[in-house]
């Protein structure tokens, strides 16, 4: 693999590369950035295609050995700036291609009904890497899942499980009939404590956006509605939250 060193801010790569922080360029390119030592690690090792690594001139010189099976770019440190979403980068980046988006495979998969925030995605793909869900699945109105603040909360976890985007209505109803359990978390007068809930070996857990919760469309599809028990005063809970504490719940059925 090569190494190549740019130090111009005319070159085209660096142009491009730095587009990526927008997201009508990561849909048109089908390509992301994910920043830091750890995160262009993980990348690496996963089944992801890394098209390459950028470093900074300080980095490279320090870790001269690492991603040696990658095409990388050695740029500097006012350059590397401009591709970088972070204040204090740790001087390499990895520009990883969009993967392919394929059928559901799995078993247990979490489903964001309209999530806004990059906080509570990342957390929600965090949690299912940790308790073992397939998967989790966005819909059309969600945040773009390979921006880089999700990326950031994802801790690295976005490599390791699938992931699907743009799904909606009409994607619930056709894993019905492929035999998943779809199980919406919502307050309810006919919702089922968690603690009571159906656990079934295939199975989409539904959360709702963070102010309007799910939508009337995808209630009426889902197969049970369930709540989390709250003593407290707060009148709910933080999307991200939620969805953790559901999915440890149901890993507690393994």
């Amino acid at each position: 693999m090569t190494v190549k060193k740019i130090l111009s801010p005319a070159n085209e790569f660096l142009k491009k590369a730095a587009k990526l922080k927008q997201k009508k360029y990561r849909d048109e390119f089908g390509l992301f950035v994910t920043e830091g030592e750890r995160s262009c690690r993980e990348a690496a090792e996963s089944g992801f295609v890394v098209d390459c690594i950028v470093m900074t001139e300080r980095f490279f010189e320090s870790h001269e050995r690492e991603f040696a099976g990658f095409n990388r770019i050695v740029t500097t440190d006012k350059l590397f700036m401009t591709l970088c979403d972070t204040k204090t980068p740790q001087g390499v980046l990895a520009v990883v291609k969009v993967p392919e988006e394929r059928e559901l495979t799995g078993n247990r998969y979490i489903y964001c009904d309209g999530i806004q925030d990059p906080g509570n995605a990342g957390t929600m793909i965090r949690s299912a890497d940790a308790f073992g869900f397939s998967g989790v699945i966005f819909s059309a109105g969600s945040v773009d899942v390979f921006s880089p603040k999700v990326i950031r909360a994802s801790m690295g976890s976005v490599f390791h499980i699938e992931l699907k985007t743009l799904a909606g209505a009409e994607f619930l109803e056709q894993a019905k009939r492929g035999g998943y359990f779809i199980s919406a978390s919502a307050l309810h007068g006919k919702s089922v404590d968690i603690h009571n809930m159906t656990v079934l070996k295939k199975q989409i857990f539904v959360i709702g956006n963070e102010g309007n919760g799910v939508s009337k469309e995808i209630l009426k599809q889902s197969d049970e509605i369930v709540h989390i028990p709250m003593s407290g005063a707060a009148e709910s809970l933080n999307a991200g939250v939620a969805a953790s504490i559901l999915m440890f719940e149901v890993s507690k059925h393994e």
